[in-house]
């Protein structure tokens, strides 16, 4: 008995001092978000825009273990992550583009191995657009409440539900994300000018037949 007690108690010895894995802080680079710009409607050149982008679900994975971050709101290169050293493979999750409009772009990324020890600062991650984009420019504030998708269908009787654009507060661009419309023989999701509510003005800009991974400017003219 005292022989297995004294086993016991250098094995729980050994345990104790065996030395804990490192945990290193980085951060994911988001390289490749690119929408090929496309004029709808516009004249002259038009303002930059800096690009915002979805938060979503991160995963890094070892083989024995797996960790998981919701980034939530936050963009994933905004989020600041933690780990032991090691090699790990990582996925991402981002849930695609609302119809409706969104106010960051959403995206895919393939799996990715990636080694994590204390010189990782940054983790380049190449990911491609899943959606695509509206910029409007009204220089000349002829949009008296701003710009809208609307969601809107053949069932409603004229009822629609409203969603406002986003305003870039360094160009005054009003901006969405947001995914085509799929269902051309009962279009649901249109880009609006009219206000909230409707009045004698008819239709909107169907997004049936826009294409994911383009942006498309619009000026409002005089």
């Amino acid at each position: 008995m005292k022989r297995a007690g004294f086993i016991i108690l250098v094995i729980l010895t050994l345990w104790s001092c065996e030395e804990e894995i490192p945990e290193v802080s980085f951060r994911i680079e988001v390289q490749g978000f690119i929408l090929q710009e496309a004029y709808l409607d516009t004249t002259g050149a038009f303002p930059s825009f800096t690009h915002r982008l979805s938060g979503g679900i991160v995963t890094l994975t070892n083989g024995r273990e797996s960790f998981e971050f919701i980034t939530g709101n936050s963009s994933i290169a905004e989020y600041e992550y933690r780990l032991p050293e090691g090699d790990y493979q990582l996925t991402i999750e981002i849930a695609p583009a609302s119809l409706y409009g969104q106010e960051a772009g959403s995206f895919t990324a393939h799996p990715l191995d990636v080694t994590i020890d204390a010189q990782t600062g940054i983790i380049p991650v190449h990911v491609e657009a899943s959606c695509s984009m509206f910029l409007v420019s009204d220089e000349s504030d002829q949009l008296e409440q701003g710009a809208f998708m609307i969601e809107r269908h053949s069932y409603a009787k004229g009822h629609f539900w409203s969603y406002p654009l986003g305003e870039d507060s360094l160009t005054g661009l009003f901006y969405t994300y947001f995914t085509p419309d799929t269902v051309p023989s009962d279009p649901s999701a249109f880009l609006w000018f009219f206000g909230e509510k409707p009045g004698i003005e008819e239709g909107g800009m169907t997004t049936c037949d826009l294409e994911i991974a383009y942006q498309y400017n619009i000026s409002i003219l005089d």
